[in-house]
């Protein structure tokens, strides 16, 4: 069913159920003005729906059957009510001039009846001719059958406007009112207020007290909606909250047939409440919300009738007033389509979920769902679900018959001795051989839901093949037991469940391992904890049997992807591309050899809106990744070009495809280059729309095929629209395809990057490559510019991978940094009764922490030294871990980090859906989230000293083993002892310049800053050490505490009071207010000499000068004495 006015039909619609007696809302007429806010509308008359326009100053208006353009001379607002009639003005025309007409109905000749030749005209309302009227009634039509259609009358008449004679001069058939006298009216540019009062909550929780979507009781179709129920009222005005994810998009749709130019709004905090800060993204913006309130006019620059902005921050709202959406008559020429599957009303069984491939001899072969269930795999009763093909012959101009590959039985056509696979297959995904006639189509299959999968119930993955270029396919075979046992051994398995991403199979252009060119798909699996993780699967027999890529150890996307997809890049690496929430999640896999499928994943990067990547507004559904040479037509330069396709509104709708130029290497080195900034989108669908893929045809096109409510069917099913586009059409003229651009030469362009970001120096974070051992991969690069293949490439990627990385290392400290919040300045930092994050404090030990092992392989429990507890595990969203001291109830992570030392911490042992420790946008709470997302990834920043400062001396308890540096020698103290009457404190040097972890100590040395080690072994003293030491900030309570101060140790003259983190403190009952400390064995000096005697002076009992004595014991010219 070939479609070429697709959007002209949608634009039509009627009015007739927004306003029970007339098909509009009527305007007024202010100082000469039409009011602010005046609804315009177009007419179109009689089944031809011919456009009445303005007939400016000629004597009679002429019809004729054209596209609206939204002109002014074809916009009509009415003043007036149905007591009076209806003024109706024409916007080009004025506010002076209305529509009138003689009610002497005159025959045209030629013509039966009369009125043929009595026409209305735009006339002056202050001064109408003798005779005529210029005002109207309006009545429902349904002489048309299917349209909401209404007559016109002359007011006080029987009256009706009409195509007379259908010559395209309005006129009148005085006899009656016919098809030719029905009138469509169209909204074409109006505004509306959103308000509680003036439209109704249709989606909300079970007590109606938040909702996700309000309607609007004035123009039916328009809403406000959002991803949850985080909607509510304050006063008559709408309040948004962020919900519990930290993050909520609202979207403003507009009726079909218009789209949203712009829109307006004031917004403040709700109740006026200045505690908190919510961030709106608005138009590619951020706004910071208050308690004052503030204004925000937006012009949408490709207006559509989907446009979203997102609230983020805390759970908290925003009211928004004065909320006007701006819309217009959607006057874009539509694409050529063709209907592949189309599902024309609600009742009919419905299509779903496209997949295509260009077979060798050019067929473009088509498959999609068809579905008498109406629902997934094993989510119906009956549960029966066909797989369809379809086939072109001539790069998609025209379409063979629709075919069966295979029907679904359905539970009723299933018996003990037949085999459930049977009941249904979906979900398909395709791949044609390039050298030979091969296809292969992989499906869902069975009646058990992806949901409800476990190890031994669960959905099949059957195989179909066609030796014809997909004229016939053979009986399904079911692979899903040889692929699932190979997560049995793996910390995934057993897996529960597992699902192929529909779609296009990918075919390497590059690496050939026997008879076939290998094949890769990409898997969405639910793992042993219930966990949604990813994974691709290679083929190197054409789907005869399927291998792990990487291993099912290691999950390129292991947590917060859904659906995926995979496909070859152009340097041979491997990408996988996820479904989201906001956009896509990348991975790519390098090969270190690439025959024996050896290399490894990096660590997974979204795409969305906060790097410009390739948005989808909530989690919406699955979509292609490809990638196809191309020239740039400003300087013919050779790239490649990354196509991804999305839904580009909010949810499942306006269909589109994202590109972004590959020039070089550089621009797909990493998950990270991948995923931002991508250049520019193509919209192909303005309605409702979910799946779609793409193939490469024979006439160097991309065949593109999605699904579209293009009928109407409100959830009854997709229409599988084809479109075939050129790579020119989707960029908009800024590329062409080039076949004959040279791979290698891209890679060759950009390969110095493969080390450009590795510190020359030595390692700075976990993850970190040392940069000092970069001389042999310097060298393989040099060899690959001079001669370059996939081999050559492939050893530079094994040298990467064996270079030297810092690892995490059990009894060594770190500082823990996000890398993302606060512009990467806020650090783990321990409370009472939680990690929370922080500004840097280097004046303690709080923020350092230690990974102690838990038996399992490169397995940590994650301990603050100072507050001597471990992280929890993760719970459900939005929830922080608690801390413990109870292994059982702590925490076990696992540490994954890039080259550049981004790390993500991944809880193994978490309780709700999330793995990754994540920073919340409140800058302040660890809550579990996606482990790949900007702010779950940490530099963890090893402690290798600790700057102390010592004046003379201080009084110190570290968590960590201490090295003293040259000129710091360590003491501890006895109980107090009396020499000559004055009591003191005697100092016994430690012997050793490494202190246990958790030891107080007495440290002494000329007054400055000192770097002292950190981590490492130590015994423990044997000492009677009389100190007490703090890690972190304590109370301590009772009359006999003594805190050093300078060279002696004051009773504290409160009996309760706080110790400051790190530091040590000494008790002594009956004791003097103040104790001096003494080192050595002192049982008093008798004097003091120099090199050459006595030395003459004043000095104390440490060996210091004194000028003016106080009481006391001195030393005077080599004596001893007792100043009183």
């Amino acid at each position: 069913m070939k479609r070429i006015f697709t959007l002209v039909a949608c634009a039509v619609f009627s009015t007739a159920a927004i306003f029970a007696q007339v098909p509009f809302k009527a305007t007024t007429i202010e100082n000469g003005e039409f009011a602010e806010g005046t609804t315009w509308y177009t007419m179109s008359i009689g089944e031809g729906a011919k456009l009445i326009k303005d007939n400016a100053g000629v004597d009679h208006i002429a019809l004729g059957v054209s596209t609206p353009k939204g002109n002014d001379d074809e916009l009509w607002c009415f003043v007036g009510n149905e007591t009076d009639g209806y003024a109706v003005y024409n916007k080009q025309a004025g506010a002076t001039k209305v529509l009138a007409s003689k009610t002497t109905m005159s025959p045209l000749a030629g013509y039966g009846g009369t009125g043929g030749s009595t026409h209305p005209t735009m006339q002056d309302a202050a001064n109408l001719p003798e005779g005529y009227v210029g005002r109207w009634d309006f009545a429902t039509s349904n002489k048309i059958a299917n349209v909401n259609g209404y007559f016109m009358r002359i007011h006080g008449t029987n009256y009706a406007v009409n195509d007379f004679g259908g010559i395209g001069k309005l006129a009148f058939w005085a006899e009656g009112a016919d098809a030719g006298s029905t009138i469509v009216f169209t909204a074409a540019e109006t505004s509306i207020e959103i308000l509680a009062s003036k439209g109704e909550f249709t989606a909300s929780n079970a007590n109606g007290t938040w909702h996700s979507k309000w309607e609007s009781s004035e123009l039916a179709g328009f809403s406000l909606s959002a991803n949850a129920n985080n909607m509510t009222t304050s006063g008559d005005y709408i309040a948004g909250y962020s919900g519990t994810s930290g993050s909520c998009s609202y979207t403003l749709t507009a009726p079909e047939g218009l789209v949203i130019k712009g829109y307006s709004f004031d917004y403040v905090n709700t109740n006026n409440d200045g505690s908190y800060a919510l961030t709106l993204v608005v138009g590619g913006n951020n706004y910071i919300s208050s308690a004052t309130v503030q204004h925000l006019d937006i012009e949408v620059e490709e207006p559509a009738r989907t446009v979203s902005f997102t609230q983020s921050g805390a759970n908290k709202g925003i009211t928004f007033s004065n909320f006007v959406v701006y819309m217009g008559l959607d006057i874009r020429t539509p694409e050529p389509a063709f209907d592949v599957f189309p599902t024309l009303t609600t009742g009919a069984i419905p299509y779903r979920i496209p997949a295509i491939a260009t077979a060798k001899n050019g067929n473009i072969i088509a498959v999609a769902d068809y579905r008498h269930s109406r629902a997934d795999i094993g989510m119906a009763t009956n549960g029966r679900i066909d797989l369809r093909a379809r086939i072109s012959k001539d790069n998609g101009e025209t379409w063979g018959d629709i075919f069966d590959i295979i029907q679904g039985k359905g539970a009723a056509g299933i018996n003990p001795a037949n085999n459930d696979m049977y009941v249904g297959f979906g979900d398909p995904a395709i791949v044609a051989d390039r050298e030979s006639n091969r296809v292969l189509v992989i499906s869902c299959s069975g009646n058990v839901s992806f949901p409800n999968g476990q190890r031994n119930n669960h959905q099949g993955i059957a195989h179909f093949y066609s030796e014809d270029c997909g004229e016939t396919w053979s009986t399904p075979v079911d692979r899903a037991e040889h692929i699932y046992a190979q997560f049995d051994n793996t910390q995934h398995g057993p897996v529960r469940a597992m699902f192929v991403g529909s779609g296009k199979i990918s075919q390497s252009r590059y690496i050939k391992v026997g008879e076939y060119y290998r094949i890769y798909c990409a898997v969405l699996v639910k793992n042993v904890n219930g966990t949604h993780v990813n994974f691709v699967l290679y083929s190197d027999n054409f789907g005869e049997s399927w291998t792990v890529l990487g291993g099912g150890e290691v999950s390129p996307i292991p947590s917060g992807g859904d659906e995926p997809k995979a496909d070859e890049l152009p340097d041979g690496s491997v990408i996988i591309s996820s479904r989201t929430s906001g956009g896509r999640i990348y991975n790519i896999f390098s090969y270190t050899d690439s025959e024996k499928a050896e290399g490894s994943w990096g660590t997974s990067k979204y795409s969305n809106s906060s790097n410009n990547g390739t948005i989808a507004i909530n989690n919406s559904t699955n979509g292609e990744i490809m990638f196809v040479p191309a020239k740039r037509t400003a300087d013919d330069k050779k790239v490649y070009l990354a196509l991804q396709s999305v839904p580009l509104g909010s949810g499942r709708a306006n269909v589109g495809i994202y590109y972004k130029e590959l020039e070089t290497l550089e621009d797909f080195i990493s998950p990270e280059a991948i995923a931002a900034d991508w250049d520019g989108r193509h919209q192909s669908s303005y309605v409702a729309g979910a799946y779609s893929t793409m193939t490469l045809q024979h006439d160097n096109n991309i065949g593109f095929l999605y699904e579209e409510d293009t009928y109407g069917t409100s959830g009854g099913g997709y229409t599988i629209v084809y479109k075939n586009y050129s790579i020119e059409y989707i960029t908009d003229s800024a590329y062409v395809f080039d076949a004959d651009v040279d791979k290698h030469a891209i890679v060759a362009a950009g390969i110095d990057a493969k080390i450009a970001g590795f510190d020359t120096e030595a390692p700075v974070y976990v993850g970190s490559v040392d940069g000092k051992s970069l001389d042999a991969v310097a060298e393989l690069i040099e060899a690959y510019k001079v001669a370059p293949s996939y081999a050559a490439y492939a050893a530079i990627n094994a040298a990467i991978a064996n270079l030297p990385r810092l690892e995490v290392e059990a009894g060594k400290w770190y500082r823990i940094r996000n890398s993302e919040r606060s512009n990467a300045t806020l650090y783990m930092n321990p409370e009472a009764s939680r990690v929370s994050a922080a500004a840097s404090n280097v004046n303690n030990a709080n923020q350092l922490f230690t990974f102690l092992p838990t038996g399992n392989d490169k397995e940590y429990y994650l301990y603050n030294g100072n507050y001597q507890y471990m992280l929890g595990s993760l719970g459900a969203n939005e929830t922080q871990p608690i801390v413990t001291t109870d292994n059982t109830a702590a925490g076990k992570w696992k540490i994954e980090s890039t080259t550049t030392g981004l790390s993500s911490i991944i809880c193994q042992n978490k309780t709700g859906g999330h793995t990754g420790l994540h920073l919340a946008g409140d800058n302040t709470r660890l809550v579990p989230w996606t482990n790949n997302a900007d702010a779950s990834l940490w530099y963890i920043e090893p402690v290798d000293e600790f700057a102390l400062t010592i004046d003379e001396y201080a009084a110190v308890c570290m968590p960590f083993v201490m090295t003293l540096p040259e000129g710091v020698t360590a003491y501890t103290a006895g109980a107090p002892q009396t020499a000559d009457g004055i009591e003191y404190i005697p100092l016994t040097e430690c012997g050793t310049g490494v202190i246990a972890a958790n030891t107080p100590v007495i440290l002494t040395a000329e007054n400055g800053t000192y770097y002292i080690g950190v981590g490492g072994e130590a015994e423990a003293l044997e000492a009677d050490n009389k100190l007490k030491g703090v890690l972190k900030s304590a109370s301590v309570s009772g009359s006999n505490i003594y805190t050093l101060k300078n060279s002696e140790f004051a009773k504290r003259t409160s009996s309760t009071g706080t110790i400051a983190a790190n530091t040590a403190y000494y008790t002594a009952d009956n004791a003097a207010a103040s104790l001096p400390v003494k080192k050595g064995e002192v049982t008093g000096i008798e004097e003091v000499k120099g090199e050459n005697g006595i030395v003459k002076g004043i000095y104390d009992l440490h060996g210091r000068k004194v000028t003016k004595p106080v009481k006391g014991i001195y030393i005077i010219d080599g004596k001893k004495v007792l100043v009183k």
